[in-house]
């Protein structure tokens, strides 16, 4: 089964990692920051245990293709900063003060895909020109013409050799050039 690439995600033709792949080393590092921040602050620095989990989800959401992917990160770094950095032994239960701790965490997961966005996407595509006429067009490839068919897909197709009309003329079958001769 041949995985499916986006464009802007797949540089080089290299596989994408599957998005359950993604998301359960996701799972594993989130929960690893959140062993490092509840030895790092002590019970009551919610916001520099929110921050450390913030930087982790946005690093992670720049680095990883897969926007599901980023989502159920993203999802499960908020439940494992509620019920084990906020409260005791995984109790999700949401005080009036915890709401505004888990803002930076969707934040920087929403800033850390528009990074990887911003870095994906092809050379000149969206950006002004210089003398302010609107959106450059990226420049039109000029090379040998690329093929819809399965053996070049997405890759340029080799150019093809020029015949000369005598060789051309010896491959034609006999009966065709008696035709062409008196039409």
């Amino acid at each position: 089964m041949t995985a499916m690439q986006h464009p802007r995600s797949a540089p080089n033709d290299r596989p994408r990692t599957p998005a359950g792949i993604s998301l359960a080393a996701g799972c594993a590092v989130v929960v690893g920051a959140a062993v490092v921040a509840g030895a790092l602050f002590p019970d009551g620095e919610l916001a520099a245990r929110a921050a450390v989990m913030a930087v982790v989800v946005g690093v992670y959401s720049a680095k990883v293709a897969d926007p599901r992917a980023v989502l159920g990160v993203t999802g499960v770094a908020m439940l494992v900063y509620v019920g084990f950095l906020v409260n005791d032994l995984g109790e999700l239960t949401l005080r009036g003060g915890t709401w505004p701790f888990l803002i930076p965490l969707g934040f920087a997961a929403v800033l850390g895909w528009g990074q990887h966005w911003l870095r994906a996407r092809p050379p000149g595509a969206g950006r002004f020109d210089g003398d302010g006429a609107g959106l450059a067009q990226p420049a039109p490839d000029v090379g040998t013409p690329t093929t819809g068919g399965s053996r070049f897909r997405g890759r340029q197709r080799p150019p093809r050799a020029r015949l000369s009309r005598a060789r051309r003329r010896s491959r034609t079958p006999a009966k065709a050039r008696e035709t062409q001769g008196t039409a």
